[in-house]
């Protein structure tokens, strides 16, 4: 497992212990936490891009998909 080390000032350290604590977490899981939620808003962020993509096409619901991609649906 990696360790990765983060210069921070005094104020900023005892937020984030305050913050975890009060959160019932590790300073490792909080930091992992945050990770995850900018993961989060990449995927965010790039499903904002296809649906406002005019080239991205949109089906009705699973039927139609599965006919688009040449599946035939009752035979599921």
């Amino acid at each position: 497992m990696a360790i990765i080390t983060l210069n921070v000032t005094d104020e900023e350290k005892r937020r984030i212990t305050s913050f975890s604590e009060a959160n019932n977490m590790t300073v490792s899981e909080l930091i992992l936490k945050i990770i995850e939620n900018l993961e989060d808003e990449e995927d965010y962020k790039l499903a904002e891009k296809i649906i406002n993509n005019p080239n991205t096409k949109y089906t009705e619901g699973i039927e139609d998909l599965a006919k688009e991609c040449g599946i035939d649906y009752d035979a599921l």
